[in-house]
């Protein structure tokens, strides 16, 4: 993932001037401002940047997305890459950016269950991190807890996954981009590691078919797979209790491909978006709008599409249960 500014550099800047600032207190930010603070867990003092949103959502308590960042990236380069906070202050919701494990404020990545760095080195459990600071931000700030929703870009996307799995009592939605989940071989018919959901859970998922990071078709390493896009939205389908093959349809001559699966639990849904013409960086203003002015995706922003997506979601009743696997 790019780093725009590394959190270090920043840090020996602010030395030189006046020292770097701790995190800010626990407390309400001021609204249309991102802040940043920090909680402790498992010994650690985990960092995350808070955006409130400049004007109040219409319907009452504000929706909470959680977005993770990927493997090497921060919360401010995820914050400035996704854009979530500017469509946060149109829209109403609160924005959460948590930070990985790193050291120094380098390598900062997730402990997703096989992988990524420090964290998972150090077994580190990153999802009990995410349950907290739902938990912690829902009671300071009156979130409405049937709209709490996590966004994960590549190894953020695979923690998303995992959100998806253990965190259905706390989460309604979640949207990876560029991620994957494992499973015991063969490729063909993997058997994914993660556990349905208690409670059905609507999924936005996204993935360039030409991702050169993380396969889109899948990957076989032996024993062990790293599921292709189509068997992960099998996988959720089969949670949420779709019914029938997913039906398609596209945008921006044909470079989008949306493919939602029919006849879900009651609130719930399961769509996967597939991109032709991208890579593995996000697709939003930032980086898109560097694409010739007559590529299909020109412009295109993920993470709108991602919210338009979350605005109508609330958790399924308790009634909702996924069919068993």
């Amino acid at each position: 993932m790019p780093r725009p500014v590394a959190p270090i550099a920043r840090c020996l800047l602010a030395l030189a001037l006046a020292g770097c600032a701790a995190p800010r207190p626990a407390g309400v930010p001021p609204a249309g401002r991102t802040v940043l603070e920090s909680i402790e867990h498992e010994g650690y003092t985990r960092s995350y940047r808070l955006h409130l949103p400049a004007r109040a959502d219409p319907r009452g308590a504000p929706a909470l997305l959680v977005v993770i960042h990927g493997g090497g990236g921060d919360s401010e380069g995820m914050e400035e890459v996704t854009g979530f906070s500017r469509i946060a202050d149109r829209e109403g919701f609160v924005v959460v950016y948590p930070d990985g494990l790193g050291v120094l404020g380098w390598a900062q990545a997730w402990n997703a269950g096989h992988c990524c760095g420090r964290g998972h080195a150090l077994g580190v459990d990153d999802v009990s991190l995410l349950r907290r600071l739902i938990v912690d931000l829902s009671a300071r700030l009156r979130i409405d807890r049937e709209r709490v929703f996590v966004v994960g870009y590549s190894n953020g996307a695979l923690l998303a996954y995992r959100a998806g799995s253990e965190l259905s009592d706390q989460v309604a939605g979640i949207a990876p981009y560029a991620g994957t989940m494992r499973a015991r071989a063969p490729l063909r018919a993997p058997r994914i590691d993660l556990a349905p959901p208690r409670r059905p859970v609507s999924v936005f998922a996204t993935h360039a078919a030409a991702d050169p990071r993380i396969s889109y078709q899948g990957v076989d390493d032996g024993a062990a797979v790293d599921v292709s896009f189509a068997h992960a939205g099998r996988f959720w389908a089969v949670a949420s209790r779709c019914r029938g093959r997913p039906t398609a349809r596209t945008e921006r001559a044909g470079a989008v491909r949306i493919d939602g699966y029919p006849g879900c639990a009651p609130g719930a849904a399961v769509e996967q978006v597939t991109l032709t013409g991208w890579d593995h960086e996000w697709p939003g203003p930032a980086n898109t709008e560097e694409l010739p002015a007559d590529h299909p995706l020109h412009g295109f922003d993920l993470a709108e599409k991602i919210w338009r997506f979350f605005a109508s979601q609330r958790r399924p009743p308790v009634s909702s249960r996924p069919s068993p696997h």
